[in-house]
């Protein structure tokens, strides 16, 4: 039985491939003379007096360029309100040092000034209340390369604080972390990769409009940007760009987080409503707004947390948050020919362990990570229809 797995993309180390160069460096071999200097953006060491390490945007198209490099500090705080200059020679924000404009999405655009971090775990750390995440349009210095750094944002609880109908009274948010109407509770799940899933409060990109569960991540749907690029917070608040629309269609759907209960063989509540997650955030209309399909079901979180060597990196959110998992919409290749022939099974009907069957409970995401037996160290195999998104 070949399971079709459909991977995220992952990225090099950061600075090429020696080892012992420092995270967080901009070039990782010196610099001619006449071009910027190197510095250190989580040490904030190799610049003069008066500059400061940060990200620098080259050009904004045909494609989106930036660098790291030295530029004069700004006057922003922590918290402050924070522009781009004009991609180029100013394309700098002005944040003071140690801290970077969030997130440049788009000319013009204002943002807030965030503390930098090692988003590796090191120095220097954000606060208890917040997590180092990091964006593809920050600290990016090659296709090939990750982010040198991260940026603090607060962190949320992605059920109570965002509000399902992206802006209105139907299925409105009980938390409070993420402030204001058009800021929601966002994450890329870790895919197995360190570090682990965080959610952290991001503006909607499109507050006011629907990009709710199984809408297509287009231009003409306005969850792509002018470069037809897809963020995290692309989608209205509770939904995620997260997986391919179908086994025969790649293009990027909407998705809808949930609250996952336990679903197997015989042990999926009363007429099988386990599937569908628990109260007020089940994968139906009725806790979500979107097109919710009859094999809709709540796949837990962990099941996006592992790499392909089958090895999990758990998070606080592993067991409490799920995402909307149409099974009917995927197929795998039962005859080993290369194609993708049969229907995933639905959580019901799956042993909680397999028992000679192509799939169980645990392979598709449909328990509990306690539930799973996982934490032992062992590896795990699991179904999930990642798109090419985040």
């Amino acid at each position: 039985m070949r399971v079709w797995f459909l991977f995220a993309l992952v990225a090099a180390s950061a600075c090429g491939e020696a080892p012992e160069r420092p995270h967080g460096c901009d070039l990782c071999d010196a610099p001619p003379a006449d071009s910027p200097r190197a510095c250190n953006l989580l040490s904030q060491a190799g610049c003069l007096p008066g500059e400061k390490c940060s990200w620098i945007v080259d050009a904004t198209t045909p494609t989106y360029v930036g660098h790291i490099g030295c530029v004069p500090d700004g006057t922003g705080a922590i918290g402050a309100a924070c522009m781009y200059g004009a991609a180029g020679a100013t394309g700098y924000d002005s944040c003071q040092k140690g801290a970077v404009c969030s997130a440049y999405l788009e000319p013009g655009t204002a943002g807030v000034c965030n503390a930098i971090c090692d988003d590796q775990g090191g120095a220097p750390m954000c606060g208890a209340t917040q997590a180092c995440v990091t964006d593809r349009k920050l600290f990016v210095t090659g296709d090939a390369s990750p982010p040198a750094a991260g940026e603090c944002l607060p962190s949320c609880d992605p059920l109570a604080d965002n509000d399902f109908d992206g802006w209105g009274s139907a299925f409105s948010r009980t938390g409070s972390a993420c402030g204001s109407a058009d800021i929601g509770c966002y994450a890329v799940p870790s895919g197995g990769t360190a570090p682990a899933t965080a959610f952290v409060c991001m503006r909607d990109r499109n507050h006011g409009t629907q990009l709710v569960h199984r809408t297509e991540c287009t231009s003409s749907t306005h969850c792509t940007d002018t470069s037809n690029e897809i963020y995290v917070n692309s989608c209205s608040q509770g939904y995620l760009p997260l997986s391919r629309e179908s086994t025969a269609v790649s293009t990027t759907v909407c998705i809808a987080m949930c609250a996952p209960l336990d679903c197997y063989a015989g042990n999926c509540g009363s007429n099988n409503t386990n599937r569908l997650g628990a109260a007020p955030h089940r994968c139906a209309s009725s806790d979500a707004l979107g097109a919710f399909g009859s094999g809709e079901e709540c796949q837990y979180l962990w099941a996006w947390e592992v790499d392909g060597l089958g090895r999990w990196l758990p998070s606080p959110y592993s067991d409490a948050v799920g995402f909307c998992f149409d099974h009917s919409k995927y197929q795998y290749d039962s005859n080993l020919d290369g194609t993708p022939d049969t229907t995933l099974p639905a959580c019901e009907d799956l042993p909680l362990h397999g028992s000679g069957s192509a799939f169980d409970a645990v392979s598709l995401g449909c328990v509990s990570s306690q539930t799973a037996g996982l934490g032992s160290g062992s590896a795990v195999t699991v179904y999930t229809p990642t798109a090419h998104a985040l």
